[in-house]
């Protein structure tokens, strides 16, 4: 269920619908089930053993889909897992906002919380890097070390060799779907009707790929590459022009 956004045009719209097409294709094959079996056993058998845990979400497609795996978990009365926003400040995406409030909304019964993470500003731009460990010691704090990502092999080098390594589970964490694919993810968030950030169907009818959209902090110095930029400047450039 994609979130509305005055940010989007006539012919983005047209182009996610031709996309949701294909996601409801994608969601009744075989292989899509068996990694959806595959996400819930890992929660399961990593949840199974932990005292305290909680689930890391910033309201993208990966956290989307791993938050319901906890409403999963939890309607099948096996454990119940807070879901955690760390929230970097300024300049999270505000179409964020809309689509915490749409899955609060639809699974009230989750508990929630937010931590703020302040970023940093120096000559080159804004950073997190620095600022997000003091936001994971805090839910350390509260919550405990354990914890469950929507961290996924296809989406860099580093989180494919953490996956090679360890598969879903290590000690302290999980990614119960880190072997999914983004068809995966955005087949899931259609079967079970669940809230879409719009940036998703921000590609300008079609010149950028979904796959390749992310829902990071705008303006962040180290992920202004590949275009990124660029797309920030189109669609968000109210929020460009503020942290500048």
């Amino acid at each position: 269920m994609l979130i509305l956004s005055k940010r989007l045009t006539k012919r983005d719209l047209e182009t996610w619908r031709l996309a949701e097409d294909r996601d409801r294709v994608h969601c009744q094959r075989a292989a899509f089930k068996r990694r959806v079996k595959q996400a819930r056993d890992a929660l399961v058998a990593f949840t199974a053993s932990a005292a305290r845990a909680y689930i890391g979400v910033n309201w993208g497609k990966d956290s989307v889909v791993v938050a319901h795996l906890a409403v999963w978990l939890k309607r099948e009365k096996r454990r119940t897992l807070p879901l955690v926003w760390l929230r970097s400040e300024p300049g999270y995406n505000p179409d964020c906002l809309a689509v915490r409030d749409e899955f609060r909304r639809m699974f009230p019964e989750m508990p929630y919380d937010e931590i703020a993470t302040p970023r940093r500003k120096d000559a080159d731009g804004w950073h997190s890097t620095g600022t997000m460990e003091a936001g994971f010691e805090e839910a350390t704090r509260r919550y405990g070390l354990r914890h469950v990502s929507g961290v996924r092999s296809e989406e860099g080098t580093a989180r494919a060799l953490r996956m090679y390594r360890w598969g879903e589970s290590t000690e302290h964490t999980c990614a119960p779907i880190g072997w999914w694919t983004s068809k995966d993810v955005f087949a899931y968030l259609y079967v079970n009707g669940l809230p879409v950030h719009p940036a998703y169907a921000m590609t300008q009818g079609g010149l950028w790929e979904r796959d390749r959209l992310r829902v990071a902090s705008i303006d962040e110095t180290q992920g202004r590459g590949r275009g990124r930029a660029e797309w920030e400047a189109h669609y968000y450039p109210d929020v460009v022009a503020q942290l500048r």
